[in-house]
């Protein structure tokens, strides 16, 4: 009888499969990287408005206030 060897080959991932998974997790963490910052910039976009519009308030109130006075 003849002994017979049986390989088992278990199929791994190619260099192009690899390199297509890379490209897609990278171009993913280049969007989040985006969006993050739009947010980001959003955010400090409306902290400056809201100090703009407190400024105005109060440079108005103060003229109110100057008008109602007397010298």
């Amino acid at each position: 009888m003849t002994a017979t060897t049986h390989i088992c080959r278990t199929r791994g991932f190619t260099l192009i499969e690899v390199l297509v998974a890379l490209s897609i997790v990278a171009l993913a963490l280049a969007a989040g990287a985006r969006a993050t910052g739009a947010l980001t910039a959003n955010a400090e976009r409306q902290s400056n408005m809201l100090l703009a519009q407190l400024c105005a308030e109060n440079t108005l109130i103060g003229l109110r206030l100057n008008r109602m006075m007397p010298p």
